[in-house]
């Protein structure tokens, strides 16, 4: 397993995130997809997933299974994040995106509230005055 200041630094010099298998075994991530998939259907019917023809979005995940729960509080991740943002963080969603055959690429963009910053974004620390890394 990486340590976490490796995983940090893999998310803001590389693509901006990081696998960490350690966070579920293959049994609990085939239980995540099947769970986002059963919920994806359950939504469209009420008008709720679709994005485009393409792309769906699941939303609120934390609220509708354990196994969700799990991953946003899993050790490692709660560390890797608190040495980006700070203990003083909170989680303000949690969401699946489902690509369909002939989606596109999203892109590089910074969700709310930040939404509104302009390029060129903070390279690290990420929206942060100061580092964060003296949690170790």
């Amino acid at each position: 397993m990486k340590d976490v200041a490796n995983l940090v630094d893999e998310i803001i010099a590389g693509k901006g995130y990081v696998l960490i298998p350690e966070v579920l075994n293959p049994t609990q991530a085939q239980e995540a997809r099947s769970l986002v998939l059963q919920l994806a259907e359950k939504e469209k019917l009420q008008g709720k997933v679709l994005l485009d023809e393409q792309r769906e979005r699941v939303y609120g995940l934390v609220y509708k299974g354990e196994i969700f729960e799990l991953m946003v509080q899993h050790p490692m991740a709660i560390a890797v994040i608190e040495a980006i943002l700070g203990k003083d963080m909170t989680l303000g969603g949690f969401s699946a995106h489902i690509l369909n055959p002939g989606a596109t690429k999203m892109g590089v963009h910074v969700d709310y509230p930040y939404w509104i910053m302009k390029p060129p974004f903070p390279a690290y620390p990420v929206m942060e005055s100061k580092p964060a890394l003296d949690i170790f």
